[in-house]
This record gives C-alpha cells, structure tokens and sequence, in this order.
C-alpha cells in the first residue's frame, strides 16, 4: 500500500491502522486517549441551553410529549461520537 494512494479503500485503510495498532503493541506501547474537558460556555451560549430546557420541560407537562415518544415501541441509541485525541504511551505511564 503506497502512501500517496489516494483511491485507497475505507477497508485498505482500516487494516492499514489495525497494523500499526499491532505493531505499537508489539513494542509495549498502548493506545490511551485524552482526558475530556468540557468548553466553557458564555452568558449567552448558557441562555440559549436553559431556554430549550425549559421549552421541553413546559412541552412535556402541558402535552405530556415526553411520554408518548418514550412509549411508541421504539429503541432509542444515543450516538456521541466525539472526537477525542489519543497518544501512545508506555504500559503503567501516566497520560
């Protein structure tokens, strides 16, 4: 696999990755991710959440919408997919 291949497939480049995850194996390293920080919000960023907030919850007494959502027969999957950086470290390191 050439590195300037640019018509490389998403399977190509997934077992290209689970090779170089074997090979920092081999050689004791291990994958650890970052820490999650949250971002501070400002004044306004806070109003907007505690706005949307309080319109659901006014929604949800007043209708009763929370329920029938809940109860429809459905399966609910929460997808976060945040992107979080990770760095190789020696086995025991701190991060």
């Amino acid at each position: 696999m050439e590195a300037d291949d640019n018509n490389q497939s998403t399977a190509e480049s997934a077992t290209a990755f689970d090779r170089i995850l074997v090979h920092l194996r081999r050689v004791a390293e291990v994958k650890k991710l970052e820490n999650w920080v949250p971002h501070k919000l400002n004044d306004r960023q806070r109003e907007i959440r505690d706005q949307a907030c309080l319109t659901l919850l006014n929604r949800h007494i007043n209708g009763e919408i929370l329920n029938r959502i809940v109860i429809c027969g459905e399966k609910w999957i929460l997808f976060d997919n945040r992107k979080r950086s990770a760095s190789c470290l020696d086995p025991g390191s701190e991060s």
